[in-house]
């Protein structure tokens, strides 16, 4: 799947989790970089991963890729 939109639905609910209401409302967070990644992918917490679109996908799950402007 790829995502080019800042306008995407799941952007903007992506977007609300950089805020604490948003994050205690979903149960949700975002997290970044390849060490955080890995560490809450073997304790089974990654929901969904997005990548920028031309980067390598290193992990064992399929990503979202996204434009810069997402």
């Amino acid at each position: 799947m790829e995502i080019i939109s800042a306008s995407n639905e799941r952007v903007k609910g992506w977007a609300r989790l950089q805020k604490k209401k948003g994050r205690d409302q979903r149960g949700e967070f975002l997290i970044e970089g390849e060490h955080l990644i890995e560490e809450a992918m073997r304790g089974g917490h990654v929901k969904e991963l997005l990548i920028l679109k031309g980067r390598q996908n290193p992990f064992a799950m399929e990503a979202i890729v996204c434009s810069e402007a997402v």
